[in-house]
């Protein structure tokens, strides 16, 4: 099960979230920590120090497993020489590079003076595909995003690096992590060959020149195609709506002139990390380019978002038209509206009805209602002349103007208009303001929902923790008086079951060694569980075989379908004699916890094994005929018995071979017969004498095989039942 939970490095509590959370393994981010933005390189460089000083300190308060701490290139500044080692002095030149810097001083410092496994994995020349602007800050993302804005890239002659895919990074920081052991504090981690900036402006420009279409693979898993940028593509990209801002065509490369500090060669050495470690797989630089350029072409929209497009002079102007056109709309509709208001007006001043009824105000008001208090004053306006133009046919134009009324009625349209426009601005505000408030909410809501999502999980694994820990006794006894009730012959038998019942999946099977290479199918509680077969190579089974030598409980975390979910052994005497494997687990499952369950149970159905092992060694001589592998009448009996009953709840099949001719004759015979069948097969003979052959896993058409085998040696056997053999 995979949580997240987020502290801040200045937490007072790191001491116990590292108790509580009893990590094997810590990784810190470090020089790639995404906390940091390092826009205020200062601030944030004391930040970092103090974070990773409280970090260590709460690691070692709880003094057990491995921290790592993942540092960059960036710590050395000038010029370097081609695989320059881990020793090589440090000299960071911006103060990131030296908080980086001291982060791996205190990582060596906490591991020499209080002898805590830590050491630092400098990450080189890493890159990775970016899914935004933010993200270019790699040389090979900031180079494609220069070349996606402006057409060149710009290059320094005589700087080098080395690069390093980030899916290549999380391969060897997994290898050094979990590794046993390790001898040095410092490791470098790169490429370890050399290319210069032009070169990879170069590969750059091929990739943007390419008519070809890369693959990539994107975060969700899946893969796209790129779009290439000429041609037909280019204008189907720009008819799309993509984006309204120009992907160059051409990718020009401008070297810059002179030399000084920026001119400079890191090239860092990764020997020791490939002699400890191993490096056996790094991306091609070719690759990595066009896959970073696929990606950033496919969604070109998000790296030119923020891009103002350089028009042309008539595109500009058709540009501001429009905008002015817009803006100018409501002003037409205003004065559009305000002839019919008007004519109304005047229509109502000779009327008996509605002479004391104002339109022009209701005209005023309309419009600040609808669109607040810039068209309310424009209508004021309009309607302060409409009534000057009205009254100018009767009366003189000073008399007109030195009305006391008219400026009344002036006075009244603009504090009306102006009021009530007041309020409609305020109210869409508030109506604004609440609709951002509700889209906050709403996302603080999924927040929360999600968090408590995680809480109940949570919740339900720690109660699941308590239920089993309450009941671990039972368990216990339930595990081995389940397999102490069932003969010695039947405990492998049911203890696939128990196995199904305890860690709850369907599929489960159970081999036996049969030597030091193989192991034949002893059980197994469905037909998926048979994937192996009858007979395996063991040995050749990978870290399932490696992991069993060790001692360890197998955990198929890369989901190979070809190996069982989980696998544990059962040992005797630091031999395995039995491989436990469990092919159906949630992925949820796959936990440490859950390896713990299969550990405990699997060292209880050893005991039982081992102990009806010993029984049946100890009562050998009473079972089989003086020192032949041929078992007498009872104990074959119940031995076909135990079969029968396993058959019947599908935990196995058998068959039974009934031989011609005198039990006694056969017997004498016993080391030739002995040698047609497999180990785990059984010679027996009846109360009546009949020499017969119990053949594990196997069913009628493989008993042919064995058949043909015993008549070759000029023995005649028959397929037979139980009930032809023991007809009570």
């Amino acid at each position: 099960m995979y949580e997240h939970y987020d502290f801040p490095y200045e937490s007072a509590s790191l001491a116990e979230i590292f108790d509580s959370a009893a990590p094997d393994v810590t990784i810190y981010l470090g020089a790639f920590d995404t906390n940091y933005s390092w826009k205020n390189e200062e601030t944030d460089s004391a930040d970092f120090v103090s974070g990773t000083v409280n970090l260590l300190e709460g690691f070692a308060h709880r003094g057990k497993g491995r921290f790592v701490y993942l540092s960059s290139d960036a710590v050395f500044g000038g010029d370097h020489p081609a695989g320059f080692p881990e020793e090589e002095p440090k000299d960071p030149a911006t103060p990131y590079a030296m908080a980086v810097s001291q982060g791996e001083d205190l990582c060596g410092s906490y591991a020499k003076n209080k002898g805590l496994d830590v050491f630092c994995l400098r990450l080189c020349g890493l890159y990775s595909i970016p899914k935004k602007t933010e993200d270019c800050t790699d040389r090979i993302s900031a180079m494609c995003l220069a070349a996606l804005r402006d057409g060149f890239i710009d290059v320094t002659p005589g700087r080098s690096f080395t690069l390093l895919a980030l899916e290549d990074a999380v391969q060897f920081i997994c290898q050094a992590a979990f590794a046993e052991a390790h001898e040095r504090s410092v490791y470098q981690i790169s490429s370890g060959t050399a290319v210069s900036e032009k070169e990879l402006a170069v590969l750059i420009q091929e990739s943007f020149a390419s008519p070809q279409k890369a693959a990539w693979k994107g975060t969700s898993g899946g893969t796209s195609e790129a779009i290439p940028v000429s041609g037909e593509t280019h204008k189907a990209i720009r008819r799309a709506g993509k984006t309204s801002v120009a992907v160059p065509q051409t990718i020009r490369i401008v070297e810059k002139g002179g030399s000084g500090r920026g001119s400079f060669s890191v090239v860092p050495g990764n020997v020791a990390f490939q002699q400890e470690f191993g490096i056996n797989r790094l991306l091609p630089a070719e690759e990595g380019v066009q896959r970073t350029v696929s990606a950033m072409l496919l969604h070109e929209a998000v790296f030119m978002q923020d891009v103002e497009e350089k028009a042309s002079l008539r595109g500009r102007m058709k540009k501001g038209a429009g905008l002015f056109f817009k803006a100018l709309v409501p002003f037409l509709e205003n004065a559009v509206c305000f002839i019919p208001f008007f004519l109304l007006d005047r229509w109502a001043e000779g009327s008996a009805y509605f002479s004391s009824f104002d339109f022009s105000l209701l005209y005023v008001v309309l419009f600040a209602c609808v669109y607040g208090q810039q068209q309310a004053v424009f209508s004021a306006v309009l309607a302060a002349a409409g009534r000057f133009l009205s009254m100018l046919p009767d009366s003189r134009p000073l008399a007109v103007l030195s009305d006391y009324g008219t400026y009344v009625w002036i006075a009244q349209l603009f504090i009306v208009g102006l009021a009530a426009g007041w309020l409609r601005d305020r109210l869409s505000l508030q109506k604004d303001e609440a609709e951002e408030d509700y889209e906050y909410m709403a996302g603080q809501l999924t927040d929360i929902e999600e968090i408590n999502k995680v809480n109940v999980r949570v919740k339900d694994s720690l109660q699941m923790q308590i239920i089993n820990e309450d009941n671990s006794l039972g368990k216990i006894y339930e595990i081995t008086s389940a397999l102490d009730k069932y003969s010695a012959d039947e405990v492998l038998f049911y203890a696939a079951e128990v196995l199904e019942k305890i860690i709850g999946t369907p599929d489960v099977s159970i081999y036996r060694i049969a030597d030091s290479e193989y192991a034949r199918l002893f059980t197994a509680t469905s037909k998926k569980a048979r994937k192996f077969g009858s007979v395996i190579h063991y040995r050749e089974l990978g870290e399932l075989s490696d992991a069993v030598q060790k001692k360890q409980v197998f955990i198929n975390r890369e989901l190979d379908p070809s190996l069982p979910m989980m696998a544990s052994a059962i040992y005797e005497e630091d031999e395995v004699r039995y491989l436990l494997m469990i092919w159906t687990l949630p992925w949820e499952k796959m936990t440490l916890g859950e390896s713990d369950l299969l550990a405990v149970t699997g060292f209880l159905i050893q005991n039982a094994v081992l102990r009806a092992d010993r029984y049946l060694e100890a009562v050998r001589a009473e079972r089989y005929i003086d020192s032949t592998p041929v078992m007498k009448a009872g104990a074959f009996r119940e031995l076909v018995a135990s079969y029968e009953r396993a058959k019947d709840k599908n935990l196995t099949t058998y068959t039974l071979l009934v031989f011609s001719g005198s039990g006694d004759i056969l017997l004498a015979s016993w080391k030739a017969l002995s040698q047609k069948i497999r180990p785990d097969d059984y010679l027996g003979l009846t109360e009546d004498g009949t020499f017969v052959a119990l053949l594990t896993n196997t069913d009628r058409e493989g008993a042919g095989i064995v058949i043909s085998r015993f008549e070759n040696a000029g023995f005649s056997c028959r397929l037979a039942t139980k009930e032809e053999i023991y007809s009570d």
